[in-house]
């Protein structure tokens, strides 16, 4: 009888063991899929993605400046591929809480040509992924829409909780040739 009582201890104490062992485990996976960036761009055979960017980069480079006093980064990631020749293909998404003098530059068309949407086209090729915190345009949300007539420019603008998310994408830069 205390054979089998320490047995059935055993056994449940290993069991109990290797289900903490388990959970654990995906806990940490599940940690690692949440601050593991998610791949936007498909890449090609040969080309390497960089996601590395601080949120202020990839400020900076969306919109020409750097961030101002009162520009409040939520979120911002860029992924740029490429290959030895060069990049090929880079996208960009922010979320911020805009500054008065920020809001009153990127509604300027004579700042990057940006024009109220009332019949918004797609801000994204069907083959890129927005991250899960940016929203997909919607009309109905009551937000003002401000495209680029020609080019991927999009922001969309909720006045009510002075938010701002913004993306953009396009084709790379090739290497420049040496004389």
């Amino acid at each position: 009888m205390k054979r089998a009582l320490w047995i059935s201890s055993g056994v449940a104490l290993t069991a109990a063991l290797a289900g903490l062992w388990l959970f654990q485990k995906k806990s940490a996976q599940s940690a690692a899929k949440e601050t593991a960036p998610i791949n936007s761009i498909p890449l090609l055979p040969g080309e390497n993605l960089k996601a590395d960017w601080s949120p202020e980069e990839v400020f900076r480079r969306a919109f020409w400046q750097h961030p101002g006093a009162d520009d409040r980064i939520v979120e911002a990631i860029r992924f740029e591929s490429s290959a030895p020749d060069g990049v090929s293909r880079w996208v960009w998404f922010m979320k911020i809480h805009p500054s008065a003098e920020l809001l009153h530059k990127l509604r300027d068309p004579s700042t990057f040509g940006l024009l109220v949407a009332s019949k918004p086209k797609p801000p994204l090729p069907g083959d890129i992924s927005p991250p899960d915190w940016f929203p997909r345009t919607n009309m109905d949300s009551g937000a003002d829409i401000l495209q680029h007539p020609s080019q991927n420019l999009t922001l969309q603008y909720e006045s009510k909780d002075n938010l701002l998310y913004a993306s953009d994408y396009g084709r790379g830069f090739a290497k420049s040739v040496s004389n």
